[in-house]
């Protein structure tokens, strides 16, 4: 009965034991259309894991294509007995997401990508101090994802924008318009940010950053306000002394503009009179030509009129008159 004692006390323990166990969960990981994702193992005897892990070789070779990924486990003893576990990670999954990012560094709070005054500080050759304004887009290419992760971590494409990629633009706007005047700078603004853009782009790339684009943001200004001001009104001067001239120049031809508008309206009124007197004139002589005309049958008429008369008259007076309010007579009126 002692052993049937021991045996039952046995059993029951290793039941108890072996019910007591962790159970292995595998964790899963879902990556974004957006996102690379690598599976790094966390065996430091895997593949000579750390040789291999400082390179964009390993990384590549590391990249997962799936978008949902199985995290295998590891058990890690707690404790004395074989039963007090813990279940760990056999990888690290690590993403990187390449959405495009764009960033506006300016000194206004209301269209700039912070509250802060992000302008890029310059001085000209002639130590003239300005504030630049400057825009950037950039993203991260599938193909270049693990050159990505292997300069900047895991650190996001905003935080290195912000940081790295502004420093960058600072040295270099600031190495190209300290060699300028303040004119020069004025006259090359185009040659400035289009080499600043190329410069940027060119060596970003081989850190696994593509720059869509980099470029100026609401122009430029002088740093010290009074400076500024003093631009301002005397440009403001300038454009109402343009203005004026302008207005006197508007006048000037609108004045010649009266002026020619009414000496076409008196060539016609002239012209309109001298049709006028024209067709007065023709009508006249037309008048004239009629009545002589009528005159020249009226001749021809009483001519024809003797001619017949003497031809016909027998020079015999009538014999019977009639008085002139005969009865025999028809009164015909004029």
């Amino acid at each position: 009965m002692k052993n049937q004692a021991y045996l039952t006390a046995i059993v029951v323990t290793t039941a108890f034991v072996t019910g007591c166990k962790p159970v292995k969960v595998l964790d899963i990981k879902e990556v974004k259309p957006n996102e690379t994702a690598w599976a790094i193992p966390l065996d430091g005897s895997a593949q000579d894991g750390q040789v291999k892990f400082n390179s964009v070789g390993f990384l590549d070779q590391k990249k997962v294509a799936m978008k949902r990924i199985m995290i295998d486990k590891v058990e890690r003893s707690v404790g004395r007995f074989w039963f007090d576990i813990e279940w760990i990670p056999a990888v690290r999954v690590i993403t990187v997401d390449r959405s495009l990012v764009t960033r506006e560094w300016t000194d206004n709070d209301k269209t700039g990508s912070s509250a802060k005054r992000d302008g890029i500080p310059v001085n000209t050759r002639d130590n003239i101090a300005l504030t630049i304004g400057l825009t950037v887009t950039a993203s991260i290419e599938e193909d270049e994802a693990s050159t990505y992760l292997y300069y900047h971590g895991e650190k996001p494409l905003s935080e290195v924008t912000d940081v790295n990629i502004r420093s960058f633009a600072v040295a270099e706007l600031n190495r190209q318009v300290s060699a300028m005047t303040l004119t020069e700078f004025q006259q090359r603004q185009t040659e400035i940010y289009t080499k600043l853009f190329a410069d940027t782009a060119s060596y970003y790339k081989t850190k696994g950053v593509t720059i869509q684009y980099l470029g100026n943001a609401e122009g430029w200004h002088f740093a010290h306000k009074e400076i500024q001001d003093s631009i301002n009104r005397s440009f403001t001067a300038q454009q109402d002394n343009r203005t004026a001239e302008m207005e006197q120049q508007a006048q000037k031809t609108r004045n010649q503009t009266m002026v020619l508008n009414q000496e076409t309206a008196n060539q016609v009124k002239i012209l309109a009179a001298q049709a006028e007197a024209d067709s007065a004139r023709k009508l006249m002589e037309v008048k004239e030509a009629a009545e002589f005309q009528n005159r020249l049958q009226v001749a021809l008429l009483a001519a024809q009129a003797q001619m017949k008369m003497a031809t016909t008259w027998d020079g015999k007076m009538p014999s019977n008159i009639l008085p002139s309010n005969s009865p025999l007579l028809l009164q015909l009126g004029r």
